[in-house]
């Protein structure tokens, strides 16, 4: 089978969070993370929840041994992620205020 489009990743509506199916893939989530200095390089993240999407935002939840779970919500597409906020409460004032209603849901904002 042919391998997908990059240039085309696939449209999700907004309305609801369904999983990503590999756009993006939780690699370029951690490595997005690991980047931006939210986890160190050594550590093991296992994604518990996600990545779910909606409209073009994304929503994960690592753990990872003898921490609480890590939250991310991250926005754009799969090539270009952007880190949008990471912690154990991920309702700030962007996510709120921008976020689609599917990922809403999902942080439980």
């Amino acid at each position: 089978s042919a391998a997908p489009s990059v240039s085309a990743p696939p449209s999700f509506a907004e309305a609801s969070a369904v999983a990503c199916g590999g756009y993006p893939a939780v690699g370029r989530i951690i490595a997005l993370l690991r980047r931006n200095q939210v986890v160190p390089a050594s550590s093991a993240l296992t994604a518990s929840i996600g990545p779910l999407c909606a409209g073009g935002w994304q929503y994960t939840v690592f753990t990872s041994a003898g921490r609480e779970p890590l939250q991310v919500v991250t926005q754009g597409a799969p090539a270009s992620l952007t880190l949008v906020t990471a912690g154990t409460d991920v309702c700030t004032p962007l996510v709120q205020t921008q976020a689609p209603a599917g990922i809403l849901a999902a942080t439980h904002c």
